[in-house]
């Protein structure tokens, strides 16, 4: 600035981020292909640190148990399943820790407190070191529902074959 106070000399630096710009959208495209695949899962999706706290779901595990995503977020899946022990998780992140995928029947308890039976399947994957696990969880009411039907047909046949007074084979 001159002694009037008038600017009469810019410096500056001019630096091209076509390269960082490129890269962040990049990123951005490629979190949104993520966000649509995790979307469109048909089972309710968790994201689990090692301890087994919620790092993300998908919209399926919202609905399905009637909490808001940033109610998963940071909770422990107690919130949810009220089969599940301290001794039980723990047998898991063994498993888990081993690289073993993880297969199990529990039931989810929704916010309103009803409850219905999952099927629960866990994989670990690491990041730097760091271990996580991706569970993916089916609702199987109707699974469990037809079994109950099977089985009392079954049961209707047995009694019966066992009433006929006759050999049957």
């Amino acid at each position: 600035r001159n002694a009037e106070g008038v600017a009469i000399k810019l410096i500056g630096t001019v630096q091209d981020v076509t390269d960082r710009r490129r890269a962040e959208e990049q990123l951005r495209a490629s979190e949104a292909r993520y966000r649509t695949f995790v979307e469109h899962v048909n089972d309710a999706m968790f994201l689990h640190a090692e301890d087994g706290t919620i790092q993300d779901v998908n919209q399926r595990a919202c609905d399905g148990l009637g909490y808001a995503r940033e109610e998963m977020i940071g909770c422990l899946p107690f919130r949810f399943d009220p089969d599940l022990t301290p001794e039980i998780l723990k047998g898991l992140q063994i498993q888990l820790h081993a690289n073993q995928a993880v297969s199990l029947e529990t039931r989810h308890r929704r916010q309103d407190g009803t409850t219905f039976p999952v099927e629960v399947r866990i994989r670990p994957f690491w990041i730097e070191g760091k271990r996580y696990g991706i569970s993916l969880a089916q609702d199987i009411t109707q699974r469990k529902q037809n079994e109950l039907e099977l089985r009392a047909s079954e049961a209707r046949w047995r009694e019966l074959a066992d009433a006929i007074p006759q050999i049957v084979w």
